[in-house]
């Protein structure tokens, strides 16, 4: 949740006029994004590995 906040406030900063600080929006929102996308989607991979490895021991 604190993520997809975070990302709306820097494609917040998508909308200001100075190509700079637009540019550092969207690389910012995109970045944030896949990160979010890749945890979301890795975390419970690696305990679906991890999983059988953990409970042997």
């Amino acid at each position: 949740m604190t993520t997809l906040t975070t990302v709306g406030a820097f494609a917040a900063l998508g909308l200001a006029t100075f190509t700079g600080i637009r540019e550092l929006g969207l690389v910012g929102a995109v970045g944030l994004l896949t990160c979010l996308l890749a945890s979301v989607h890795l975390i419970p991979l690696g305990w679906r590995i991890l999983e059988p490895t953990l409970s042997s021991e």
